[in-house]
């Protein structure tokens, strides 16, 4: 019977623009009573739009905040240790933190270091012994990657990409103790 079928709305579920996340910060800080410099929101591009990155940001920029006043200083602060927080959760799927690093792994950090849209054809001349493009789908279906309209790869978000450096920081770090 066909009477009986329902039609569902699609909702397609996509990051945060970040017009709605300066929104969101604005809110929490009026909420939580802190000044704040209004040039600087624009600083939550690096989250991504994903809101538990937004979220995770806008805790840390009001826990670590001292003289009730939101500024530079206190977004880097912030971003340092949101990308730390997020590491051992979020991004703990994406990549391969404190263990051997897979090919995956190594794509990632080769996009980390670059910090620009890559083409396929420059990952894979990178990677010459390897063949790269078993592990794009991959790494797209779990969120470390994004593809632009020209088929460009880039990390997730500037968030991620410092998880990212600064694991290769320690893993450089320990290496030159040796």
């Amino acid at each position: 019977d066909t009477s009986a079928r329902r039609t569902f709305d699609i909702i397609k579920l996509d990051v945060m623009p970040d017009k709605e996340a300066i929104e969101l910060l604005e809110k929490g800080f009026s909420d939580a009573k802190v000044n704040y410099d209004k040039n600087l929101l624009k600083n939550i591009y690096v989250a991504g739009g994903y809101p538990h990155s937004i979220q995770t940001i806008g805790h840390s920029l009001i826990e670590s905040d001292t003289d009730n006043f939101i500024d530079q200083k206190d977004w880097d602060n912030s971003i340092f240790e949101a990308s730390l927080a997020l590491r051992s959760k979020e991004f703990s799927i994406m990549y391969t933190f404190n263990k051997p690093q897979t090919i995956a792994d190594q794509i990632l950090v080769f996009l980390a270091k670059e910090n620009r849209h890559v083409s396929r054809k420059e990952v894979c001349d990178q990677f010459k012994d390897s063949n790269i493009y078993q592990y794009i789908p991959k790494l797209k279906k779990c969120g470390s990657i994004k593809e632009d309209q020209d088929k460009k790869l880039y990390l997730q978000s500037q968030l991620f990409r410092t998880a990212i450096l600064l694991d290769q920081f320690i893993r450089n770090r320990k290496l030159s103790q040796v």
